[in-house]
């Protein structure tokens, strides 16, 4: 397994602004395995902080980013194409997740801002345990996002 995150429990931090994971074999990699200091003081950064990222067709299956802050400066799109009187649809926005296979990924205890998940494989397999800007967070459709929330809030009354 591969890891990016630092020490657990040592000073070392990883900020990623604008990185392209896009293509690119990503399954089982530990982009952050934790965030040891975000129950005690959460206001603090966090040790992993990935800005302006994309994961466009990556294969995230099993990847970790707990305790990460996933960070877009820019909130998404309504729409992610035109939707003007055309005879075919043109895409002009591709979300940070788009046909990335999510299946099996952590994000316990993630923030995300501005989060994009249309599109993204796998969503209803995440372990979005204690995350947190879910509720902001765009997905395909109001069924979808629903049931993120409700598995987040059960796992959260389970603890």
């Amino acid at each position: 397994m591969t890891e990016l995150g630092g020490e657990p429990l040592s000073d070392s931090s990883i900020k990623l602004t604008k990185v392209h994971f896009d293509h690119v074999d990503c399954r089982a990699v530990k982009f952050s395995p934790n965030d040891p200091i975000s129950g005690f003081a959460p206001n603090l950064p966090r040790q992993a902080s990935f800005i302006d990222c994309t994961f466009i067709n990556a294969n995230l299956q099993d990847a970790v980013f707990n305790g990460a802050a996933l960070t877009w400066t820019i909130p998404p799109p309504d729409s992610q194409s035109d939707d003007d009187d055309r005879a075919y649809r043109v895409q002009n926005s591709y979300g940070p997740f788009y046909r990335s296979n999510l299946a099996g990924a952590s994000f316990v205890k993630a923030i995300f801002k501005n989060a994009d998940f249309r599109e993204a494989e796998g969503v209803l397999e995440v372990d979005f345990t204690e995350a947190q800007g879910l509720d902001t967070a765009i997905f395909d459709n109001e069924k979808t996002r629903s049931d993120v929330l409700a598995k987040v809030n059960n796992r959260i009354l389970k603890s």
